[in-house]
């Protein structure tokens, strides 16, 4: 066979399918969507098997009419112009590749109700399969926001929709954990899932209007773990940062964390999660530097420790760790979650954060140490008087015997 191009139609499936592995890619492409919309409550409703329905709502800007016949089209984004933007607005954007709502056009069926806060009425879009732009419209009533619905995954690959309905139970369980992860990194967002059908796989997070780090962390994981964690911030501004956030290149790091305390009780502490982000961006815990920052924590639980615990090896049931830096510093386009960043920088922004955790864990070590000290030191002088007391030496003091 010679070298023929492929048909547009199969080189849109073969692109959508890597783009958009399965539906847990799905939710995480329309969630950031109504994120870069500016949304403040995100409402995701799914089908029990993850792939009859995908439901994504937001109160977030709306879709301009002008821009409707770009909806669904390969390479049709609001969020750059050019590669030189990436660095400048492709990080202040969780997407910019403009792929996500093309690839899921041509793995589901698509229809986006949308109205701005200028518009008086919403619009209900039918997008053309695998090729973008508007099959049919409605005008419907709708609060301001923008619903994407999509259905029938996987349709026309039979291999790919069964593996994604076996693996449902485990996809909605992920789900439950990315939602996690972004109300973490973007405390002030209100979230709420549902499973049709099913109430055991909800899950609701309500932010207060000024909501923190500590308060998503207090709320989704509760007061009994997060007693068995040290939470520490670290501003590029705050008088106690020195230099150690000073990265190399003029680079000014801010850094968020929950870490695990020395002598965790793993009784108290069950597992619940590792989470990462890059100035609010979710990243991956499985791989990057996400990697190298758990274990910098294990070698200083480790090493404080004596080289061992009371399990036989540090434990980590949940570590948050949040940076803010420069923008342009890092590379966010490595893999088509974008959910990995290549710093220019990386062994120095690893070196800021062994600061952080000397700080978290050797001081209070090395005081503890010292205290232990002091105190023994004052329980043979207690001892030492005892005995002087009890057995005085004649013309003399007491004390005299003590140097």
């Amino acid at each position: 066979m010679g070298i023929v191009e492929l048909p547009p139609a199969t080189a849109r499936q073969l692109g959508a399918s890597l783009d958009i592995v399965d539906p847990l890619a799905l939710t995480k492409e329309l969630l950031e969507n109504s994120i870069d919309a500016g949304a403040t409550h995100i409402s995701i409703l799914i089908s029990p098997n993850a792939v009859d329905r995908i439901l994504v709502r937001d109160n977030g800007s709306g879709i301009s009419p002008e821009d409707f016949h770009a909806l669904g089209r390969r390479s049709h984004t609001s969020k750059l112009e050019t590669i030189d933007d990436l660095q400048e607005r492709g990080i202040k954007t969780l997407g910019f590749r403009g792929q996500a709502l093309a690839s899921a056009n041509s793995i589901a069926a698509i229809t986006i109700t949308t109205r701005t806060r200028g518009d008086a009425v919403a619009s209900q879009l039918r997008l053309k399969h695998g090729v973008g732009g508007v099959e049919g419209m409605n005008l419907t009533s709708a609060p301001a926001g923008t619903t994407v619905r999509a259905e029938c995954l996987f349709e026309t690959m039979p291999i790919r929709k069964r593996y994604a309905v076996k693996e449902s139970q485990k996809t909605l369980s992920k789900i439950n954990e990315l939602l996690r992860a972004y109300a973490l990194a973007r405390p002030d967002i209100k979230v709420s899932f549902k499973v049709l059908k099913d109430s055991k796989n909800g899950w609701d997070y309500a932010p207060s209007r000024t909501a923190t780090l500590q308060d998503a962390a207090m709320q989704i994981f509760g007061r009994e773990l997060l007693n068995q964690c040290n939470y520490v911030e670290m501003k590029p501004d705050s008088p106690n940062a020195g230099d150690e956030l000073n990265v190399g290149g003029g680079i000014v790091l801010g850094l968020q964390a929950f870490l695990p305390k020395l002598g965790l009780d793993r009784t108290k502490a069950k597992a619940k999660g590792r989470f990462f982000s890059v100035n609010s961006r979710p990243i991956a815990s499985n791989r990057g530097i996400s990697l190298k920052f758990i274990s910098t924590v294990k070698t200083f639980l480790s090493d404080i420790s004596g080289g061992h615990t009371a399990s036989g090896r540090p434990s980590i049931p949940f570590i948050q760790i949040n940076i803010q830096c420069d923008p342009g510093r890092y590379d966010v386009n490595l893999t088509p979650l974008k959910d990995e960043i290549l710093f220019a920088e990386e062994e120095e922004v690893v070196r800021c954060f062994e600061a952080l955790c000397r700080t978290v864990y050797q001081q209070p070590a090395q005081e503890a140490h010292q205290s232990e000290e002091r105190s023994r030191h004052e329980v043979d002088c207690s001892v030492m008087l005892q005995g002087v007391g009890k057995h005085p030496t004649p013309d003399s003091s007491p004390l005299g015997k003590i140097y």
